[in-house]
């Protein structure tokens, strides 16, 4: 998934868990709140920096779909 609209168009298609490239709150945050678990990639250090901030308000949510 790169944009909100590929997540929205995925999810009303049935889709039970999306992929992205680069870790992007815009597209992890909707996928969370929908239930569908996401598994973002993390291209560049910046983005990983970016990821834990966001991962660490978020983590509850993140470990429900791992366990």
């Amino acid at each position: 998934m790169l944009n909100v609209t590929q997540v929205d168009k995925a999810i009303d298609a049935g889709a039970q868990f999306t992929v992205s490239p680069g870790f992007n709150p815009q597209v992890v945050s909707p996928c969370l709140e929908r239930g569908i678990p996401i598994t973002p990639g993390c291209i560049l250090n910046l983005t990983h920096k970016n990821g834990k901030g966001y991962l660490a308000e978020h983590r509850r949510l993140l470990f429900e779909f791992l366990v």
